[in-house]
Formats: structure tokens, C-alpha cells, sequence
């Protein structure tokens, strides 16, 4: 499953750190049921899309710093700690995008 390679993405990648994974469910079909350490999921019980579905994701959030991820994504060892080097200059940092062989951005 892309949610279950994402989650297990995120915390390889992370273990360095203190995190804590929300995995909202947008009203599906199909509850999201994923136990993995540090991951939290909430159901929203009718969608309400992205953008109210990452704010309640963030609202129940308890770090300093919010990373906002869809469920199919994959990342450098150290994608993390580069971000992170930007973290307090209040910039807003998105990821460049790229197809899944990771051999071109779109």
C-alpha cells in the first residue's frame, strides 16, 4: 500500500528526530487502519477535502514544525535535516516535483 510506504519513508528517514506522524482519513470508502510508531490517524467521517483535512491535521499536531505530505511519496536519507537547515528563516518550502523513476522534474 503507497500510505504504509510513505509512513515507513518517513520514519527511516527521520528516526534522528522527534516526530509525530497524523495520517488523516479524508471520509473514505475504506477507513485508513496503519499502526506504525509515532503515527496518529484521525477519520474525518465525511471529506472534507485537502485543505480542511490537513488543517485538522495540524491542529492536533503538538511540534513546532509542520511538514505537510500526500501518500505517495519517497525521499532522500537526508531530505529532512535539509529542510530543516530552513526551518526558523520563515520561508515556506515546497519540494520540487518529480516523476516516480525520479528521473525528471515535472
Amino acid at each position: 500500500m503507497l500510505l504504509e510506504a510513505t509512513v515507513d519513508g518517513l520514519l527511516a528517514t527521520s528516526a534522528h528526530r522527534h516526530r509525530e506522524i497524523i495520517v488523516v482519513d479524508d471520509g473514505s470508502l475504506t477507513p485508513v487502519t496503519i499502526e506504525r510508531p509515532h503515527t496518529h490517524v484521525v477519520r474525518n467521517e465525511r471529506a472534507l477535502g485537502v485543505a480542511q483535512s490537513r488543517r485538522r491535521g495540524a491542529a492536533i499536531a503538538s511540534g513546532d514544525v509542520l511538514v505537510w505530505l500526500d501518500a505517495h511519496m519517497r525521499f532522500a536519507p537526508d531530505w529532512l535535516d535539509q529542510m530543516m537547515m530552513h526551518a526558523d528563516s520563515g520561508a515556506l518550502l515546497c519540494a520540487a516535483w518529480w516523476d516516480y523513476e525520479l528521473s525528471r522534474p515535472f
